[in-house]
């Protein structure tokens, strides 16, 4: 995200897809310019990026994965990144000249052993010591955030533990 798209890749697309994108770029709306330009006329725009970041959360005992939802978009913001940028796509869409046609939240929710479970979960274990590394956090907090994870899926899908994922925001765009 350094340079402007190539020329001769303007106009070559009739759908373009960015999921979580826009969050980790330092200037999102270069990125909604490239998308624009590669689109030919009448062609789609979809994103899919977080407008909540904060909704990422272990329930009903997810003090620790609250934390970890905290530090994990803080990470993001010190290297450029905005957890929540869907808050500012359609936007960022508009001004670059493209007409929003859909903005539809999605929202999801696992319970422990069902297939989505292994996606907020495995996030966790992969990430947590990444923000150890980067400092963020110390290995003793990382060792409890795990336990907190483990405990919720030893405990199955009886005990009423289950994983909100980060509310996406679907935005699709079309150039005029």
């Amino acid at each position: 995200m350094a340079a402007p798209l190539p020329a001769d890749l303007h106009g070559r697309f009739d759908i373009t897809w960015c999921r979580w994108v826009a969050m980790f770029v330092r200037d999102p709306a270069m990125l909604v310019r490239a998308v624009r330009d590669a689109l030919a006329p009448g062609g789609r725009a979809i994103f899919h990026e977080y407008v909540d970041y904060r909704t990422y959360a272990l329930h009903p005992h997810g003090a620790r994965t609250e934390e970890f939802v905290r530090l994990a978009a803080a990470s993001y913001l010190q290297d450029g990144g905005d957890a929540n940028i869907g808050r500012r796509l359609p936007a960022m869409l508009a001004d670059a000249g493209l007409s929003i046609t859909r903005l539809a939240p999605i929202a999801r929710t696992a319970r422990p052993g069902e297939p989505l479970w292994h996606w907020p979960a495995g996030f966790i274990r992969t990430f947590a010591p990444r923000l150890v590394q980067l400092g963020h956090a110390d290995q003793a907090w990382a060792d409890a955030l795990l336990a907190e994870v483990a405990d919720a899926e030893r405990a199955g899908p009886a005990s009423g533990a289950f994983f909100t994922a980060p509310t996406v925001l679907e935005i699709i765009a079309e150039r005029r």
